[in-house]
């Protein structure tokens, strides 16, 4: 067999095999729908990347955080869909909570396909939950 021809095979195999990992991935988005900007402190808890971010959130606006990314498509995802699981605290600098976010606040979406899944978790925060 012709040297060049296997090591293009291999390549196109390590290609296709490299393909078929998948991922998971999860992000937290923080959307402001008051009136004024809001500095927020996001301490999470058990994650890999950071375990607290500054967020501001002008209003009607809203920040993303990639939170938890991991090679291979999880199988039962160990509370990836349970947003407060990583949130210890989200404290608000120069505003009060007026209603604490819990797991009901959030809006979870789940997206997947064969080898890959994805958490979102959006908390609105209203004129009603911030003083």
């Amino acid at each position: 067999m012709n040297p060049q021809w296997t090591a293009f095979s291999l390549l196109v195999t390590a290609l296709v095999l490299s393909g078929c990992e998948g991922s998971t991935m999860m992000t937290h988005t923080f959307h402001n729908r008051t009136t004024d900007t809001l500095v927020l402190l996001a301490r999470f808890d058990s994650l890999p990347w950071y375990d607290s971010a500054d967020v501001v959130l002008p209003p009607q606006q809203m920040h993303t955080l990639y939170t938890y990314d991991m090679r291979g498509k999880c199988h039962g995802c160990f509370g990836l869909d349970a947003p407060m699981l990583w949130v210890d605290t989200l404290e608000l600098a120069g505003h009060s909570w007026l209603a604490y976010p819990d797991h009901g606040d959030w809006i979870t979406a789940t997206d997947q396909g064969r080898n890959w899944i994805r958490f979102d978790h959006t908390l609105n925060i209203g004129i009603a939950d911030v003083e």
